[in-house]
């Protein structure tokens, strides 16, 4: 029932069972303290959040890599990187292993520089990148308007292997082609139906009568923060 109400974003009841279980004399288990601290983060109560972490721990139940991410997940959500790297810090420190889903997050705060070090760091700890990695970079990247990010990512997923298939071709060449960058477009569109063998009758009517404009190229904004707090020893 708490699971329930907690995925419904209701922290009152949460809360409300969750001291119905003590008053029973019923021990919580992970999951209830998990429902806890994602309805709490949710409501933006980060310090309320911690202390449930640190209430497991005082009841011997260890915290996971899933504890953590409820929490970095929905800072990153909210764009809160620095909040999230001190969580991750925190992770680190009670030697918990960040997760691929943990990187995936933090990817959308970083720029370019930034996300060729996170995935250089992901492939050094054995975490990837696959397929969905990459897929959330560009759309990210395309999302901004960042289009030459966006390809130069593209050229960094054949370095690592990637197997391509049609969410990666298909979101790159419809934003492509939105930007009026057709001609770059109607080229990945080709060795999409070369390598995939097969033909995609949405973006080939997308791709129809196009006038072939060009846009102004975007350029990359931010910093790379999270392989330099790595090496700081402040986790990302």
């Amino acid at each position: 029932m708490i699971s329930c109400f907690s995925t419904i974003g209701n922290l009152f009841y949460s809360l409300r069972l969750y001291d119905e279980m003590k008053k029973q004399g019923w021990t919580p288990g992970a999951d209830v303290y998990h429902s806890l601290i994602y309805v709490i983060t949710h409501e933006n109560c980060l310090t309320e959040a911690l202390k449930i972490v640190d209430r497991m721990k005082e009841t011997g139940l260890k915290p996971n890599a899933t504890t953590y991410n409820l929490i970095v997940h929905h800072l990153c959500e909210d764009l809160k990187f620095k909040e999230a790297r001190n969580v991750l810090a925190q992770m680190i420190e009670d030697e918990i292993s960040p997760t691929i889903d943990t990187y995936h997050v933090f990817m959308k705060g970083e720029s370019l520089e930034g996300t060729l070090g996170v995935l250089d760091y992901m492939r050094k700890c054995g975490l990837g990148p696959n397929k969905d990695t990459f897929l959330l970079v560009l759309e990210k990247f395309l999302k901004l308007g960042q289009h030459e990010n966006a390809l130069k990512m593209w050229s960094e997923m054949k370095e690592y292997e990637v197997k391509l298939d049609r969410s990666h071709y298909g979101v790159l060449v419809e934003r492509l082609a939105k930007y009026r960058l057709i001609e770059k477009a109607r080229k990945l569109y080709s060795e999409m139906r070369c390598v995939l063998a097969a033909d995609d009758l949405f973006l080939k009517k997308q791709l129809e009568g196009c006038d072939g404009q060009e846009v102004r190229k975007g350029k990359a904004k931010g910093e790379m923060t999270v392989v330099r707090n790595i090496k700081k020893g402040q986790g990302l």
